[in-house]
């Protein structure tokens, strides 16, 4: 996970939580968070 703002949210297995900011701060609501998920199908069992 990366981007401007990946530090005001947290990635727990599959679930993507914002962690929440005072209310009275000025912002412009919007946040900038990149993920990149992968699947690998490579078996590795030693049979």
């Amino acid at each position: 996970m990366g981007g401007a703002d990946a530090n005001k949210f947290t990635l727990a297995g599959n679930q993507l939580t914002f962690i929440a900011t005072a209310f009275e701060a000025r912002s412009d609501a919007t946040y900038r968070v990149n993920i990149k998920a992968t699947l690998n199908l490579k078996n590795n069992r030693d049979d």
